[in-house]
């Protein structure tokens, strides 16, 4: 008889357990619905009161309730009621949503292992924001890069225009309104960051001598000064200011002309050729400054992306190490090299500063690099709205961590694979309204659910039906008829 009284007992104590987590799971409804304005502990006019007495098995010792089937019955009955009122919250995800905001909770509340769930939601929550913050600041950077780059190639259009306008201008011009000038320049090597030019003025009394230097008579000069183009004077004589070197006018005796360079033009001598030569001088100097500036944004694109080529290139320095390939020992300059020569009249600062090189880059990042990373962004987004809807509804669930992750790398694949899809670079119309590639990536890694929906149900069902004529997943072919029997013989 001890060992049924000991079955008994530990029946016994099963149930008074059982009954008093019901009744802590109930008192924590109860709690959250009485503190709630939306909640409401009397149910409406469809459904009968409930009797206040009904919640007193909720408070009553274990033991006692469990002994007592009605009040056991009862017990079930008021905890089913308080979750039908608390719905779409339930008890798990009312302690996990606490347990997630730090907020005091009574009666042994939350259990440890629901600490360490929103201890993990946490921790993927806060991972998601870092990676949202950082897909944002790179994503606008990227945006601000590209849009500097267009900018330039913008104005780089514009100023070609005006020099051809200049250009049409400068030909309307009577030789009688210019005067032939020169100039011999020799430059030093830059010291301190400028370059000494030292200058002199081709004057009538040196025509002989710098004429005698290049083979040719005093007559040939002549034609040779008609010949000479107009307003095509270095630029420092123009009166622009430039802090890249200093010149210094020098007199030609017992100088050696061999070593200066003739820069000869024709200098205008009229109020409409000097304002035509004014106009000149300014074009090339703003194409002048245009061409910095375009070698200024493709050695920040190299330093930007630099890391990123040389990741994808380093299987293939592995192999060349492997077959006994020596890499070169020279280090690779701050804004790259050409991987071929370069032809002789073509320097490494006017490759650096070609505009082809800014369109192959914009197309690039804004074919794919920006609909990876505002894809992304757009996932984070998503999975944070989410997160903060789960907290106003009091429905965090312990699998809502992971979720996120899964959901940012979902929209990633979009992101990236909206450029290989969208290659004609037009704008998306969406809904009337057209968007960029970028914010139509953005766009579709928020709304990732609808875009793999449109694929299967649209796509996939349209390659199905071409392919061989079978009827998509779904479509259940039309019932055949059976057969009529035969008539009974007589």
């Amino acid at each position: 008889m001890s060992q049924i009284d000991a079955i008994g007992n530990a029946e016994v104590d099963a149930t008074s357990n059982y009954v008093a987590t019901t009744q802590a799971d109930g008192r924590l409804l109860l709690r959250f619905i009485t503190r709630r304005s939306d909640r409401e502990l009397v149910a409406g006019n469809d459904a009968p009161a409930a009797d206040p007495a009904t919640y007193a098995v909720l408070f009553d010792p274990p033991a006692a309730v469990a002994r007592d089937r009605v009040q056991l019955g009862a017990l079930v009955a008021c905890v089913d009621g308080l979750s039908r009122r608390a719905a779409p919250a339930n008890v798990r995800s009312i302690r996990l949503t606490a347990t997630y905001l730090d907020i005091a909770m009574e009666d042994g509340e939350p259990p440890p292992g629901i600490r360490r769930e929103a201890r993990w939601i946490r921790w993927y929550t806060g991972l998601v924001a870092v990676l949202a913050v950082a897909l944002l600041i790179t994503g606008v950077g990227l945006l601000a890069h590209m849009d500097a780059g267009r900018r330039l190639l913008l104005q780089l259009k514009d100023l070609r225009q005006q020099e051809q306008a200049v250009a049409k201008d400068i030909a309307t011009l009577a030789l009688t309104e210019s005067v032939p000038l020169g100039v011999l320049v020799r430059s030093t090597p830059a010291e301190g960051g400028r370059a000494a030019i030292s200058a002199i003025r081709v004057t009538p009394e040196l025509v002989p001598r710098v004429a005698a230097m290049f083979g040719k008579t005093v007559e040939e000069a002549k034609d040779w000064h008609a010949a000479a183009p107009l307003c095509e004077r270095p630029l420092f004589l123009g009166g622009v200011a430039d802090d890249r070197y200093t010149v210094t006018f020098v007199k030609a005796d017992g100088v050696d002309l061999s070593t200066f360079k003739l820069e000869w033009w024709r200098e205008p001598v009229t109020a409409k050729a000097a304002a035509i030569c004014g106009r000149y001088d300014d074009v090339r100097v703003r194409m002048a400054l245009l061409y910095v500036g375009l070698a200024d944004w493709n050695c920040r694109s190299h330093q930007m992306f630099a890391p990123m080529f040389a990741m994808m290139s380093a299987p293939y320095a592995l192999a060349e190490h492997l077959w006994g390939a020596r890499p070169s020992s020279d280090p690779e300059p701050a804004c790259g090299a050409p991987s071929g020569p370069l032809p002789p009249e073509v320097g490494l600062q006017t490759w650096r500063s070609h505009e082809t090189t800014v369109s192959l880059t914009s197309s690039v990042v804004s074919g794919f690099l920006l609909p990876l990373f505002l894809g992304s962004l757009g996932g984070c987004a998503y999975a944070m709205r989410r997160i903060d809807q789960k907290l106003s509804s009091w429905t965090l669930e312990p699998q809502d961590g992971r979720h996120a992750l899964v959901r940012v790398a979902l929209a990633a694949v979009l992101g990236g694979l909206l450029g290989v899809v969208w290659t004609s670079g037009e704008p998306l119309a969406l809904g009337g309204f057209s968007l960029s590639l970028a914010a139509a990536a953005f766009f579709i890694g928020f709304a990732v659910e609808p875009v793999f929906r449109m694929i299967e149900t649209t796509v996939i069902d349209t390659l199905i039906k071409k392919a061989g004529g079978t009827t998509p997943a779904g479509d259940a072919p039309p019932a055949t008829p059976p057969p009529k029997p035969p008539p009974a013989s007589q």
